[in-house]
């Protein structure tokens, strides 16, 4: 990747702000998965993933589903489901949530013999983008959500049927269990909670990664195996699933993908990435990750802002370095930030508390540390790594610099 090197070293580059921060305002740490950021990609034709039936699974009176996906068309084609939709009877139906024309969400429920009909939403899954699908209901109401925004509402009643029917993914199945309408495109991080989450709840989790200890969550498929025919419960329930009809390896199998990582912030395994120290806490739009070793990746839309936020404890200079990553520019004992590819200037935007930094840039902050840094993704095509941050680290100065790693600790994806 050519760098543009527009870093100078001049006042014009170096802020120091001093900002007053209470402890209390700093969001609790939410858990930082560590492992390989996977997905599953289907190709539309007869790839998906059955899960075997589990008491846990279905049965529900309030209850939540959801999961990141990337559908690749508009078509009928399943997402989670739990419903044999050519059967006779409806007792043996629990849930089912696809994609249909013209590419919106489509969710249908079942309680005894009685089926809720389908319920469309208005949101465009099909658009290339990665979006997060929660459906939750809490008494009779049922709402669903599409990347936190509300997508659709309806009414149903009673206890959602337990049944003998495995779980599919990527796929709806039919009487005889065989599965049909597959998708073609990718899913990742499915939960199924037997509790209703809130909008502000799901808003919180869906960008992180979860312990899968979670009260409430009854299956938490991270889909982050990477290799192997095993899709691995990290919930309690412990409910494996299988790439296609059963662990063989056959024609019916996603395959792991690892170039289109779900916008979910990850502590990755691509070297050991500068950790962010304790007093130099690290959030990703809204997230805490706390003090955990990177690298982290997280994933943004091009075209769209995410928001990486460090707060710090009363009285802790917190400075923002990077190394001489992909070629990039980097000034001895202070570093700069490596980023995109030409022009650089226009490829990055920052807004640090009211100012605008354009291309390759560093930043100091002192007493009291503390700064939201936006940055805005170019438009550059799906799979692109974009940006590399070596650390953010509380000093007691700013002479400090020989405990710094010259790997990155915080890489953006385009997706």
């Amino acid at each position: 990747m050519t760098i543009v090197k527009l870093l100078k070293r001049s006042p014009f580059w170096v802020s120091c702000v001093v900002l007053v921060l209470c402890w209390a305002a700093v969001v609790p740490a939410q858990v930082c998965v560590s492992g390989t950021n996977a997905a599953l990609s289907c190709d539309g034709v007869d790839d998906w993933v059955r899960v075997p039936d589990d008491a846990a699974l279905d049965g529900f009176a309030d209850f939540t589903i959801e999961f990141w996906c990337r559908p690749g068309t508009n078509l009928n084609q399943g997402l989670v489901s739990k419903f044999r939709h050519a059967s006779s009877s409806n007792d043996d139906d629990a849930y089912s949530i696809r994609v249909y024309p013209p590419g919106v969400l489509r969710v249908q429920l079942a309680s005894g013999a009685v089926a809720s009909g389908t319920h469309d939403g208005t949101a465009i899954l099909s658009d290339g983008a990665w979006h997060h699908v929660a459906v939750t209901r809490r008494g009779d109401a049922v709402s669903a959500f599409v990347d936190g925004v509300s997508d659709l509402n309806f009414n149903f009643s009673g206890v959602l049927n337990a049944t003998d029917t495995p779980l599919a993914l990527g796929a709806l199945l039919l009487a005889s269990d065989n599965p049909l309408r597959h998708l073609g495109g990718h899913l990742d991080e499915v939960r199924i909670w037997n509790q209703h989450r809130t909008q502000s709840e799901i808003q919180q989790h869906m960008n992180g990664g979860l312990a899968g200890s979670e009260p409430g969550l009854v299956a938490y498929w991270r889909l982050d195996d990477g290799v192997g025919q095993v899709v691995t419960d990290a919930s309690p329930t412990g409910v494996n699933g299988a790439l296609g009809v059963s662990v063989a390896i056959g024609s019916d199998d996603p395959s792991w993908i690892f170039a289109f990582p779900a916008p979910v912030v990850y502590c990755g395994t691509i070297g050991g990435g500068q950790a962010n120290t304790p007093e130099a806490t690290l959030m990703v739009n809204g997230i805490g990750m706390g003090s955990a070793a990177g690298p982290f990746v997280v994933g943004v839309v091009g075209g769209s802002s995410g928001v990486l936020s460090w707060r710090g404890l009363p009285g802790a200079s917190i400075a923002l370095i990077s190394g001489p990553l992909n070629g990039g520019y980097s000034i001895a004992g202070v570093g700069s930030l490596d980023v995109g590819t030409p022009p650089a200037f226009s490829d990055m935007i920052v807004h640090l508390n009211g100012f605008i930094f354009p291309g390759i840039f560093f930043f100091f902050l002192d007493p009291n540390g503390a700064f939201d840094l936006t940055v805005t993704a170019p438009l550059l095509p799906p799979g692109t790594t974009w940006g590399n941050i070596q650390g953010v680290v509380a000093l007691p100065g700013f002479s400090n610099y020989s405990a710094l790693r010259p790997t990155a600790a915080f890489r953006v994806d385009i997706l």
